[in-house]
């Protein structure tokens, strides 16, 4: 309402205009009378010739029909307005014309999830042990939503408004390039896709492995996070980052995403480094639980033999060490050390 005038401005009854309707509402609203402003930018909104609001009278029809058939309707406006400076919805939680903001998508969120609570919509909505506005807070810290996403967002919105009917005269690739302001690998990744080069999940992807080169491991793991969580039953995402982690030696942080692995899907490979990096711990319990499993997925990996053998070892079950140092060695006679420690056990056996 607030920040978006009249795109056609036309005429009512009375013969005002809504351009200058606008402009009456915004003085109103910097001399702090917010209620008449308020009435003055819907106004204006609703002489709009250019119909891409909705007017005024469909929200009365919206309340009706929820009245009528008894079915909640959410205050979305209200919510909006509420947090707004003079109780009026402006680029505070609007793109453009009508689009939230990230922060408004949250308000609307919150708005409907109130709603679902009073109406006991919700399983055990009278006994939640997390209080609703805690719930609120715990989702926006844990949204997975990088500053990639809120470039990629920033240009498509530039684009939007660099065309009719924001602009008279439509600018030029050059002009709008200009107003991107490209300056670092984030921006460039949102550029292409943008330009459809390249695809969303693959920008997050490539963002993510160059910040791993640099060091950056929590960069990593945040763009990472937001593929895996746009694609949740796509394990191989889950994989390709505990395997990145591993690969640069990050071991701790590869533990979350071999537990989701092992949780969700149980396989040869989560069991085998979750087995690999408790023995590294010193935990070996654990590391056996794990390599025992990896083994009887996929027999014929000489690498979680060799550590199976190496439990085996140092929990005192020498002759079951021996047993799985074979097998390795069956598989791949050259494996580096199995030879060594299949005599080491031996002399260990014999004395």
């Amino acid at each position: 309402m607030k920040d978006q005038k009249p795109f056609i401005p036309g005429k009512n009854s009375k013969g005002q205009t809504g351009d200058k309707i606008y402009i009456e509402a915004q003085i109103e609203f910097e001399n702090e009378n917010y209620k008449t402003a308020d009435s003055l930018f819907h106004l204006a909104k609703d002489l709009d010739a250019l119909r891409f609001r909705a007017p005024d009278e469909i929200n009365k029809v919206i309340s009706k029909l929820s009245e009528e058939f008894d079915t909640p309707l959410v205050p979305v406006k209200d919510m909006l307005s509420h947090f707004s400076p003079g109780n009026t919805v402006g680029n505070n939680f609007m793109t453009d014309h009508l689009h939230p903001t990230l922060k408004g998508y949250q308000l609307i969120g919150q708005a409907y999830f109130q709603m679902m609570i009073s109406r006991n919509l919700l399983p055990d909505a009278n006994t939640l042990k997390i209080p609703p506005q805690q719930q609120d807070q715990i989702v926006i810290q844990s949204f997975d939503f990088t500053a990639l996403d809120s470039t990629l967002a920033r240009y498509r919105i530039i684009a939007l408004k660099s065309d009719w009917p924001y602009v008279d005269k439509l600018l030029s690739v050059q002009e709008v390039l200009k107003i991107f302001d490209v300056k670092d690998k984030k921006d460039s990744l949102a550029l292409m896709v943008l330009d459809n080069k390249i695809l969303w999940e693959k920008a997050h992807r490539d963002l993510a492995a160059w910040y791993l080169e640099q060091g950056d491991v929590q960069g990593f793991k945040a763009e990472m996070n937001v593929v895996i969580d746009a694609f949740p039953t796509f394990t191989d995402y889950v994989k390709s980052t505990a395997e990145f982690l591993m690969k640069y030696k990050y071991f701790d942080d590869a533990i979350p995403y071999l537990v989701r692995i092992y949780k969700n899907n149980k396989d040869a490979f989560s069991t085998k480094w979750l087995g690999v990096i408790n023995l590294s711990k010193g935990k070996k319990k654990e590391a056996l639980k794990y390599l025992e499993e990896s083994v009887a997925l996929n027999g014929t990996d000489p690498q979680t033999l060799y550590n199976l053998s190496g439990a085996y070892f140092q929990t005192g079950a020498a002759r079951k060490a021996l047993e799985a140092i074979n097998r390795c060695l069956q598989v791949n006679p050259n494996f580096p050390g199995a030879k060594a420690f299949q005599q080491e056990i031996l002399r260990l056996l014999q004395n």
